[in-house]
């Protein structure tokens, strides 16, 4: 995460980009067992590897820099 004074969003906005990244693991965790294409189940398999590490790591920098 940059630095908070780097930011160029004020700090409701970076709330909805959080709320947007869950939103969008959320979607992702509910259809992935539906698809049929390996390869491409395996790629939102890794997407949401990569969310479950984004997002507790975004919002611990955020409550550290905005709580």
């Amino acid at each position: 995460m940059p630095n908070a004074t780097n930011f160029k969003a004020i700090v409701s906005e970076w709330r909805i980009v959080l709320q947007a990244l869950e939103a969008h693991k959320a979607n992702l965790d509910s259809k992935v067992d539906s698809i049929e294409d390996e390869n491409k189940q395996n790629e939102i398999y890794d997407d949401l590897e990569l969310l479950e590490r984004l997002i507790p790591d975004f919002q611990s920098q955020f409550d550290t820099n905005f709580k």
